[in-house]
């Protein structure tokens, strides 16, 4: 076998090798959509997935007084619908903690879409308040073994490639 070949052969198994960790539950759509505008409070919100999410997964809508306006949640293939009970207008945010059905990854989401409208949160004013968002919530870091996945795929080729050419050369 030729050291050209060899080379080609040491990078197609670190790909190979590293390839399945890049696949997770992220979002690929939602209805409302991120940024949107909307008329009027949404009575659901449907997200699709890119793998399909596990039963355990949980999502959290707050209207545009801060309550948690999901009654029911409805997980199927791809996606996931929320029922939402009747909301204030206002910025509204989305908050999802995913684990895929196919790899286990937990993925955390955290966007927010418009309704038009003036908020009345007068109402809410005596109602426990919703936990304040946290920017730590993108991504809980699972995907982070991927670099040293990657790294240990790569040393371990490269060890084996110097081992077969130093026989060679022997």
């Amino acid at each position: 076998m030729n050291k050209g070949l060899l080379v080609v052969a040491a990078v197609a198994a670190v790909f190979a090798c590293a390839s399945p960790a890049l696949a997770h539950a992220e979002r690929s759509a939602s209805s409302p959509k991120e940024g949107s505008r909307v008329a009027s409070p949404p009575t659901t919100l449907a997200i699709t997935f890119t793998e399909p999410p596990t039963g355990e997964a949980v999502v959290e809508v707050l209207d545009g007084c801060g309550n948690d306006v999901v009654a029911d949640l409805e997980i199927q293939n791809l996606e996931i619908t929320a029922s939402l009970s009747e909301g204030q207008p206002g910025d509204w945010t989305v908050r999802t903690n995913v684990i895929s059905g196919i790899d286990g990854h937990n993925t955390r989401d955290r966007w927010g879409f418009e309704v038009r409208g003036k908020a009345d949160c007068s109402a809410a004013a005596t109602a426990a308040p919703a936990a304040a968002p946290d920017d730590d919530e993108e991504d809980d870091g699972g995907g982070s073994a991927f670099p040293l996945v990657a790294i240990g795929a790569a040393t371990a080729v490269l060890i084996a490639l110097a081992l077969v050419l130093r026989g060679r050369s022997g």
